[in-house]
């Protein structure tokens, strides 16, 4: 056998095992890259901005319009895809009746809840979720201004039904839509006749916001 031979047949055979060796490594890679992308996250942390409508179940939302609102949350996955959330934040309504809800201008409100959902993957980058929030709290602060500002305070029990969809364009961080509908059930103390007036508010609330997902 000549050399020309034995130079050929050892370079083939070098070319032959860095071939194999590259496919080896990238299907390691990529094994680890499928694996570390299937990984369930664990937690997500939120921060939204929405706009709250009010309906015509009440005086209260007849006689306001919501402005803007925005809230903080968390959401921690017990049990494959379902979750345990708390989230708080502030909203705000500005009076353009006073002759339905009283003599005052605005009103700010801060509202905090407990909420349990399920979030389904349409695909690796898109999930749609759904929750209710049972065990809500609102506390209004009306601002009457008579040549001088005053606040007057009102409470209420909230229940929250919210639906979301997230769209994932990194690997930790998600951008989202939702929508949610909340009742608020007050503890408004008026005359016997316009009560029921005033025992409730409904909001229906469109926001969207950032996702943290933690893994």
């Amino acid at each position: 056998m000549n050399l020309t031979l034995v130079t050929k047949l050892l370079f083939l055979a070098l070319l032959t095992t860095v071939a194999i060796s590259g496919q080896t490594v990238s299907a390691i890679e990529q094994n680890s890259i499928d694996s570390l992308n299937s990984k369930e996250k664990k937690l997500t942390l939120n921060i939204g901005f929405y706009k709250p409508f009010t309906t015509n179940s009440s005086f209260i939302g007849e006689g306001t319009k919501g402005q803007g609102g925005f809230d903080i949350g968390m959401q921690v996955f017990v049990y494959k895809n379902f979750f345990i959330g708390a989230f708080a934040g502030y909203f705000f309504l500005d009076v353009t009746n006073t002759n339905l809800v009283g003599d005052y201008r605005r009103s700010r409100a801060f509202n905090a809840a407990i909420e349990l959902g399920y979030e389904h993957s349409l695909s690796k980058k898109i999930d749609i979720g759904a929750s209710i929030a049972p065990l809500g709290y609102t506390e209004y602060r009306n601002y009457i201004s008579d040549g001088r500002v005053r606040q007057q305070r009102d409470n209420a029990s909230s229940i929250a039904y919210r639906t979301y969809v997230n769209y994932q364009f990194s690997r930790y961080f998600a951008f989202f839509i939702n929508y949610s509908f909340r009742n608020d059930t007050t503890k408004i103390e008026t005359a016997p006749e316009i009560q029921n007036n005033f025992n409730e508010i409904q909001y229906h609330n469109v926001g969207f916001g950032l996702r943290i997902l933690v893994y």
